[in-house]
C-alpha cells in the first residue's frame, strides 16, 4: 500500500531516547509535510516527502489520507477489556455519596463482574468484547493489552484468557495478554489469602504452557495482595518465562514499585502513591511508568505524579484502564487531555505516552513510531496539528486506521 497525500507526518522516531527533559514536539522526531509513506506486509518500507518518492514504490495500490495528520497507532497498554456485565448502578450510588464498602455489601463492586464474567459463556464474552475492539479503532488504537482477573478460579480464568487469545486471531489489532489472577480475592478464599496465592501459582504453569499469556499481573495494595504474595506469584511466572507486570501504589506503597524495578518487570501501573523511592527506582530502570488518568478523573481521586516521573528520567506511559467498575470508556485520546491539563504534561509528552512508550510497556519495540522497518500501525486525524489531538477535550476521532499494513476504518 502507498498512503499518500498527508498533510503532516508525525515520526515519533525520536521520543523514546529522551528521557529525563521535557518533550516538546521538536523532540519526538520529524515532522514531514506533504508525506507518502511506503507499506510492504506489516512493515513500513519508506517514508518521507512525496515529492521523493522512490520509483519502485510509485505503482503501489494508493490510500489517499485527504489531508489528514498522521501518527503512529496508540498503543492502550493496561485494560480490562473481556467481562461481562454492568456497574452503572454503582456509579449511581457512588454520585449519592455511597462508599467503596457500602457499594460491597450491597452486591457490587468487583466481585459483581466475576460472577457475570463466570455466568458469561465464552461465544458471549467474545462477542462483547469484539464490539469494544471495534469502538478502540475508532479512537486509533492499533494494539491493545487485555488483562484476565474477572474469574479468579481457574475454569473462568482460562476462559478469559482464551477469549483473549482468539480476539487477537480475529481482530485487525495487535492483543497483548495478560494473566490477573490476582485481581482480587476469590469468594470461597476469604480468610485463607495464602491457598488462593498458591492456586494462582499452580495455575501458572498451564497459562504459560498452552502459550496463553505473555505477561503475569498482580494487584499489590493493601486489603488486595501483599508484596510478599506478589514476589511468590511473580518468581513463578519468572520461572515459566512470562512477563511481569503489576498494579502498585494505587492506594499505598507496598514497594512492589521498587520490586518490579529491580527484577526485570516489564510495568508498574497506576502509581498514584508513588514514594520518592519508587519514582527513583523507575528513572533508573527499564520498567515503564504506567498512568491511568481516567480512572483517577472517574473515581474523583489524585493523579499519578507523571510530571516528577518524568522529570527523573522515568519512562512514562497512559492507558485508559477500560473496565466496568472505575474508568468504562475507551477514549484514549481523553487520557491525552487529561494528562496535558491536570499532570502537567505537554502534548508531545501526552502522545508519546499513548504511542513509544506505551509499548515499551507491552514488551513491543517495532511500533509507536513510523520509520522503514516498523510496524506499519498508524491512525489519521482530520486535524491541522497534533496539538487539535488533546485540545478536541476527547471528541477527536481517528478519520483511518492501519493495523499491521492493513486498512481497518474510514
Amino acid at each position: 500500500m502507498l498512503i499518500a497525500n498527508i498533510s503532516k507526518l508525525h515520526t515519533f522516531n525520536r521520543a523514546w531516547i529522551k528521557r529525563g527533559r521535557k518533550l516538546n514536539n521538536d523532540d519526538i522526531g520529524p515532522v514531514i509535510k506533504d508525506a507518502a509513506i511506503a507499506i510492504s506486509g506489516d512493515k513500513i518500507a519508506w517514508v518521507g516527502r512525496r515529492k521523493d518518492l522512490p520509483s519502485e514504490f510509485k505503482k503501489l495500490k494508493k490510500f489517499d489520507a485527504h489531508g489528514a495528520i498522521c501518527l503512529p497507532g496508540f498503543v492502550d497498554c493496561h485494560t480490562h477489556l473481556v467481562f461481562a456485565g454492568s456497574r452503572h448502578k454503582e456509579f449511581e450510588m457512588r454520585a449519592g455519596g455511597k462508599t467503596y464498602s457500602e457499594i460491597a455489601q450491597a452486591g457490587g463492586g468487583i466481585l459483581s463482574t466475576v460472577r457475570a464474567t463466570r455466568d458469561a459463556a465464552k461465544d458471549e464474552l467474545f462477542s462483547l468484547a469484539k464490539s469494544r475492539l471495534e469502538r478502540a479503532k475508532s479512537y486509533g488504537i492499533t494494539t491493545v493489552e487485555i488483562k484476565s482477573g474477572y474469574g479468579l478460579d481457574q475454569e473462568t480464568e482460562v476462559k478469559m484468557l482464551k477469549v483473549i487469545n482468539e480476539l487477537a486471531k480475529n481482530c485487525p489489532q495487535t492483543i497483548v495478554p495478560t494473566f490477573l489472577g490476582a485481581h482480587a480475592l476469590a469468594p470461597k478464599f476469604k480468610g485463607k489469602k495464602s491457598e488462593y496465592v498458591e492456586q494462582i501459582c499452580e495455575m501458572i504453569p498451564l497459562v504459560a504452557g498452552k502459550n496463553l499469556a505473555r505477561f503475569v499481573d498482580v494487584f499489590c495494595d493493601k486489603g488486595f495482595f501483599e508484596l510478599d504474595d506478589a514476589i511468590k506469584i511473580f518468581s513463578r511466572a519468572k520461572e515459566f518465562g512470562l512477563g511481569i507486570k503489576v498494579h502498585s501504589d494505587e492506594f499505598y506503597s507496598l514497594g512492589a514499585t521498587e520490586w518490579i524495578c529491580a527484577n526485570g518487570g516489564t510495568s508498574a501501573d497506576h502509581l498514584i502513591a508513588v514514594t520518592d523511592e519508587g519514582v527513583n527506582a523507575l528513572s533508573k530502570s527499564n520498567a515503564v511508568a504506567v498512568c491511568l488518568p481516567m480512572t483517577s478523573l472517574f473515581l474523583g481521586k489524585s493523579f499519578a505524579p507523571a510530571r516528577k516521573l518524568l522529570d527523573a528520567g522515568a519512562c512514562v506511559a497512559l492507558a485508559t484502564d477500560f473496565n466496568p467498575g472505575s474508568s468504562n470508556a475507551q477514549n484514549i485520546v481523553l487520557a491525552t487531555t487529561i494528562a496535558c491539563s491536570q499532570m502537567k504534561m505537554t502534548v508531545a509528552e501526552a502522545l508519546c505516552a499513548t504511542t513509544v512508550s506505551s509499548a515499551l510497556a507491552c514488551g513491543l519495540y517495532d511500533r509507536g513510531r513510523i520509520e522503514a522497518g516498523a510496524r506499519a500501525d498508524m491512525a489519521f486525524f482530520d486535524a491541522a496539528d497534533i496539538s487539535c489531538i488533546p485540545y478536541s477535550f476527547g471528541e477527536q476521532r481517528a478519520s483511518a486506521t492501519i493495523c499491521g499494513g492493513k486498512l481497518a476504518r474510514i
